[in-house]
């Protein structure tokens, strides 16, 4: 590979409403750790930094929420690398008890530099989890797809994604409330000359409330960690003003 929910007449029924209340807000609280849907109705580019090790490149998401004509919630999320080139794009549904992908694209350059879209069928649509059930083990999504500069091979990524506990995230000299994750993933490539071969990893996530993801740590072995934290929030037009200063610096 080129390389996600009366009043008593007498005091039972006051009870009784206090005690559903609780429940729904128990069963429900996990979505205020996810990416905030207000707050990112402008949008807003997240740069994540690797941590203890200078030689990744940051890595830039941009983050907008919307409304749907019939009162849906949608999150768009577009990924550049570090030359200010896409290289993902996706589009989540916010539902009762969590987040379902409906579009997925990959970007592929090739030699001239032109993108080639990839567009994975997308066979288990779950993201994220708006409730904590103990008994659902891993929210699981999968895509499939075939690489278009090398039409031989297709990949497969399946991913799990459990809520752990709850914690605290220190950014910027602030302990933020926050949410861990573990998540599995498989990547299995299958080409129709060179056969199949797969790769495992895990990863610890760290959600902070009211801003969503803030750390990753990815583990595919010994050789291959990759530990990535929140280092900024910016506007497109701050973002783009930055490559702009960056690709083409004034004399």
């Amino acid at each position: 590979m080129t390389s996600h929910k009366s009043y008593i007449a007498t005091l039972l029924s006051f009870g009784l409403l206090i005690f559903l209340s609780s429940c729904e807000s128990e069963q429900n609280e996990l979505e205020a750790y996810y990416f905030p849907f207000e707050e990112l109705k402008e949008g807003l580019v997240y740069e994540y930094r690797s941590v203890n090790n200078d030689s990744l490149v940051p890595e830039y998401w941009y983050y907008r929420t919307f409304d749907g004509e019939n009162g849906e919630r949608f999150l768009a999320a577009q990924a550049y690398d570090h030359l200010f080139n896409v290289t993902q794009f996706s589009r989540e549904e916010f539902v009762g008890n969590g987040s379902l992908m409906f579009d997925y694209r990959l970007y592929e350059y090739d030699s001239t530099g032109t993108a080639q879209i990839i567009e994975p069928l997308i066979e288990d649509a779950n993201v994220f989890p708006f409730t904590i059930s103990e008994d659902s083990g891993f929210l699981r999504f999968k895509m499939k797809w075939q690489e278009i500069l090398e039409p031989e091979m297709t990949v497969t990524l399946s991913r799990g994604r459990q809520f752990q506990k709850f914690t605290t995230h220190q950014m910027l000299d602030v302990n933020l409330p926050a949410a861990e994750f573990a998540t599995t993933e498989l990547v299995e490539f299958d080409h129709t000359e060179e056969g199949h071969r797969e790769y495992e990893g895990t990863s610890k996530e760290i959600y902070a409330k009211d801003f969503g993801l803030v750390y990753y740590r990815k583990v595919v072995d010994e050789q291959f960690v990759f530990e990535y934290e929140l280092a900024g929030r910016y506007t497109m037009e701050e973002f783009e003003r930055f490559f702009s200063e960056r690709l083409f610096p004034l004399e």
